[in-house]
């Protein structure tokens, strides 16, 4: 589908939440990107979540010279909820959950609008390509190459299945989440869980751009830790995957969650953490999912050979 970058004919207004925990370096670039959009109609809500550094004084600092909201937490709630207290003021038609690490390009806004107006209202999101960079800023890697099959629509079972939204390109339709109660506040984090529950009964639309600029920071949410700092991490997918079970509608998309059950299963044999690999092993047998390699898996996970997990895991994936 294309889409003409001319005038925008309805010009709705767009919520951004602009959510920070300790990004006081990033906040001056990710805050000028929002002023550099070429896309007037726009509300734009500060959260900081608990930070330690600078970055609670500098969001005061460009709430008070664009008058903009500015909500701040003593201590950390956690994404989900920090989001969620935004979410109740945020006027928009259309809104972003946007990091002060990240980076907007100038036409992000436009084009997504653009594309939103020109589809119905059954479509909830419009997600996009980007960038990927450093802490310096940095160009590190395209999110998806032009090889990469993307799909658009009816997206259930490929976001059951496999990853292939990036996050901070999300631009959402407010009434898909406000229908959705918003983020889940008892999960550690917030994408998985709402693309599973949003795709379930709205559609997703890939526009082919790349329109911002994800960073790589080491301490983010989205960096791949290591042991039990990672517990919470995939304890909330486990909590997603059981959600996704109950809303699987057919064989097809009961054989996409086996999928991810499976590769979550070898993350949790190798991150150590064994009540996971008992729960997705349990939840495998339940989607009749444990192919020769998920036996061949847990079993060595049962006598401790991790190095040989690892090794298979290579192999397989």
């Amino acid at each position: 589908m294309h889409f003409e970058t001319e005038f925008i004919v309805s010009s709705p207004l767009v919520s951004i939440i602009c959510l920070c925990h300790n990004h006081e370096p990033f906040i001056p670039e990710a805050l000028d990107s929002v002023l550099a959009q070429d896309y007037p109609y726009l509300e734009v809500i500060l959260v900081d979540d608990g930070s330690k550094d600078g970055s609670a004084e500098i969001l005061e600092d460009f709430a008070q010279e664009q008058d903009w909201q500015f909500l701040r937490s003593e201590i950390s709630e956690g994404n989900c909820r920090a989001f969620n207290r935004a979410l109740v003021l945020a006027k928009g038609k259309y809104l972003i959950d946007f990091a002060t690490d990240d980076v907007m390009l100038p036409q992000r806004i436009s084009r997504q609008v653009e594309a939103f107006e020109a589809l119905g209202a059954e479509w909830g999101m419009v997600f996009t390509n980007a960038e990927e960079i450093d802490e310096q800023s940095n160009f590190l890697r395209v999110h998806a190459s032009a090889e990469k099959d993307v799909p658009s629509g009816d997206v259930f079972s490929e976001v059951v299945a496999r990853y292939f939204i990036c996050p901070p390109s999300m631009m959402f339709r407010t009434e898909m989440l406000r229908k959705l109660g918003g983020y889940d506040e008892q999960l550690a984090y917030e994408d998985f869980d709402v693309w599973v529950r949003g795709a379930r009964d709205w559609k997703f639309y890939y526009l082919d751009e790349i329109l911002t600029q994800r960073r790589r920071v080491g301490n983010s949410l989205s960096t791949h830790f290591r042991g039990e700092k990672c517990f919470p991490l995939l304890e909330s997918t486990y909590q997603v995957c059981l959600k996704a079970k109950a809303l699987c509608r057919d064989d097809k998309e009961l054989k996409a969650l086996a999928s991810r059950c499976r590769h979550e299963l070898r993350m949790a044999v190798l991150q150590g953490h064994k009540k996971l690999v008992q729960d997705y092993w349990g939840l495998l047998g339940e989607l009749r999912g444990r192919d020769l390699t998920t036996r061949l898996i847990y079993f060595l996970s049962a006598v401790r050979l991790e190095c040989a997990v690892q090794g298979i895991y290579r192999l397989t994936r």
